[in-house]
């Protein structure tokens, strides 16, 4: 690969690392998708430049956005749940309220 590709490949991992910054300082989870492409190109920069620390980095830095994607997920789709049964049991609430009021 050449120099000029390499130096490509790493200013485009660090404009995508610091886009990934916003969307995380704005809770998206997206953010791990576009460190994960970010992370990938300092691994094949590191990979061609045979820079030894900088794989290793980029390798724990890889996983550890396909976890923290995971986990985000998961924990949306658990506030997700949580709030439907809040809205079932509060609608309950309110049926049960009304039936109270109703009564002579």
């Amino acid at each position: 690969m050449s120099p000029f590709t390499t130096t490509l490949i790493e200013w485009g991992s660090t404009l995508l690392s610091l886009y990934g910054f916003w969307l995380c300082i704005r809770h998206r989870s997206s953010c791990f998708v576009v460190f994960l492409v970010a992370d990938l190109g300092w691994f094949a920069s590191a990979w061609v430049n045979s820079h030894s620390a900088l794989l290793a980095q980029q390798s724990v830095y890889v996983l550890l956005n396909i976890v923290g994607y995971v986990m985000w997920r998961r924990d949306e789709r658990l506030r997700e749940e949580l709030e439907r049964i809040e809205t079932r049991e509060l609608k309950s609430a309110a049926v049960q309220e009304e039936e109270l009021m109703t009564r002579p």
